[in-house]
């Protein structure tokens, strides 16, 4: 079984979630969720994601910290 790397923004009108890539481990996939959290680099949002359009002058999207996390994937999802 694999574990799928997330990670993604609240913003004032939903979430986002962003794909980080696949582990091969569920200790690997939380040893990339604490890294995320324990570290001040932050992954630059896609320039589709809505911080990058929000009119709102002060929205707090555009200094947040991303939320980190990891889910199971089948075989077939492996794939794909």
């Amino acid at each position: 079984m694999s574990f799928e790397l997330l990670y993604g923004y609240c913003h004032c009108f939903g979430k986002t979630t962003y794909r980080h890539g696949l582990v091969a481990s569920e200790t690997e996939a939380r040893r990339w969720v604490a890294a995320g959290r324990n570290d001040d680099r932050r992954p630059v949002p896609p320039g589709s994601d809505p911080v990058w359009t929000c009119p709102v002058t002060g929205c707090p999207g555009h200094v947040q910290r991303p939320w980190f996390a990891y889910r199971p994937v089948s075989g077939e999802e492996d794939a794909a």
